[in-house]
C-alpha cells in the first residue's frame, strides 16, 4: 500500500477581500468549516450544534495566521490547533479520519463534441478543479503521465470502456491504493430525455480488487469535479474514519482472529512492531475470540489504526446486521 501522510489537515488558506477584521473573521470561520469537514469526513458536520458555535467563535481555535499573496488574489493561510479540534470531535462522539491517507489514480477520458481525450498529468483542467477540492477534502491524487508507458498498455478504448484489467495494470507504476476511472460525455440532445444537454460522469473506484460506481449529472462539466471529489470523500472517510472517543494516547488494546498457531501469532506480532506509531506490542491472552494484543504507543492511536484499515494483510471485523458496535471493540481478521 502507499498510504499518503497527510499533515497540512489542519491548515489552509482562504481568499479574502482585505486585511480587515471582518474579513479576517469571515475566513477563519470558513477556514474552520473546512478544517472540522476535512477531519472527520463528514461534510454535515456544522449541523451539531456545538461545532457549529466553535465555527462562529473560531479564534478560541486558532493557532496562527499569515497573509500571502498568489497570482494577485490576496489569501488568509490559518492554522488551527489540532488538539482542540479534535476534542471538541471526541465529545461530540464524530469519527476522526486520520492522516494516513488512500492514494487516488484517477483515469478519465472526456469525450467533447465526439473528440475523446484522455487527461494526462501535465493538463490544466480539469486537473485544477479536482486538486482543488482534493485539498479541501484531503485527499491525496495522482494523474497519470500518459507517456509512452501508458499509451502502450492501455488504449482509449480500455478507458471510454472501463475496462478494469488493462486499467490496473498500466496502474501498477504507480503505486496507487485506489483507481479512480471516470467517462464524461455530454447527452446527445436530439434524445427525447430529462438528462438532454446535461453532463454526464460515469465513475468507478477500484479498491482492494472491489468496483463501486456512481453516476453524475450536471448542467456544466465544470460542476462535475467537485462533485466527484466529494462523493469519494465521503466514502473513503465512512470506511477509514474512527470515533475519536474510542481510543487513548498511550496504549492501544486490539483482538485478531484467524490465529491458528503460535507462528501466526508472532508473524502477526512483528507487523504490528513494524507500523511507525507504535513503540512495541505484547501479546496479552489468547481467547476464544482470538489473540490480544497491548501495543505501546509513540504516535497516536488513530495513526495505528489508520495503518491497519489500510494494508491488506488484515481487516477490521464489521458489526453484525443491527449492532452499532461489533461485540467486541478493535476487533481485527488476520488474512496473512
Amino acid at each position: 500500500m502507499n498510504a499518503i501522510e497527510v499533515n497540512d489537515l489542519y491548515q489552509t488558506k482562504i481568499e479574502v477581500e482585505d486585511q480587515s477584521y471582518d474579513s479576517r473573521k469571515l475566513a477563519y470561520q470558513l477556514a474552520l468549516k473546512e478544517v472540522f469537514i476535512r477531519v472527520t469526513g463528514n461534510p454535515q458536520i456544522e449541523q451539531i450544534s456545538s461545532i457549529k458555535k466553535a465555527i462562529q467563535r473560531p479564534v478560541s481555535y486558532l493557532n496562527r495566521y499569515q497573509y500571502e499573496t498568489l497570482q494577485d488574489k490576496l489569501l488568509l493561510q490559518v492554522q488551527f490547533n489540532e488538539t482542540a479540534v479534535n476534542k471538541l470531535i471526541k465529545q461530540n462522539n464524530q469519527t476522526i479520519w486520520g492522516k494516513r491517507r488512500p492514494l487516488l489514480l484517477w483515469w478519465i477520458v472526456v469525450d467533447n463534441q465526439g473528440q475523446k481525450h484522455i487527461v494526462a498529468d501535465g493538463d490544466a483542467q480539469p486537473n485544477t478543479l479536482i486538486q482543488l477540492q482534493s485539498k479541501k477534502r484531503g485527499l491525496p491524487l495522482l494523474f497519470p503521465l500518459m507517456d509512452f508507458d501508458d499509451q502502450t498498455q492501455l488504449t482509449l478504448t480500455d478507458l471510454w470502456g472501463r475496462f478494469q484489467a488493462p486499467v490496473l495494470q498500466a496502474s501498477q507504476r504507480y503505486n496507487p491504493d485506489s483507481v479512480v476511472m471516470v467517462r464524461v460525455f455530454k447527452q446527445d440532445n436530439e434524445q427525447e430525455s430529462v438528462l438532454a444537454n446535461q453532463w454526464i460522469a460515469q465513475l468507478t473506484l477500484i479498491e482492494q480488487g472491489e468496483p463501486v460506481t456512481h453516476v453524475f449529472k450536471a448542467e456544466e462539466q465544470i460542476e462535475l469535479w467537485p462533485e466527484m471529489v466529494d462523493w469519494l470523500a465521503d466514502y473513503m472517510a465512512e470506511k477509514y474514519s474512527i470515533r475519536a472517543n474510542s481510543v487513548s494516547a498511550e496504549f492501544l488494546s486490539l483482538t485478531v482472529n484467524n490465529v491458528n498457531d503460535a507462528i501466526t501469532a508472532i508473524k502477526i506480532q512483528e507487523f504490528l512492531d513494524s507500523i511507525s506509531a507504535v513503540e512495541k506490542s505484547q501479546i496479552q491472552s489468547v481467547n476464544p475470540n482470538g489473540v490480544s494484543f497491548k501495543l505501546k504507543l509513540l504516535g497516536e492511536a488513530l495513526d495505528v489504526l489508520d495503518a491497519l484499515s489500510l494494508d491488506n494483510r488484515i481487516e477490521i471485523v464489521k458489526p453484525k446486521f443491527g449492532q452499532e458496535q461489533p461485540a467486541i471493540p478493535n476487533l481485527y481478521r488476520w488474512k496473512g
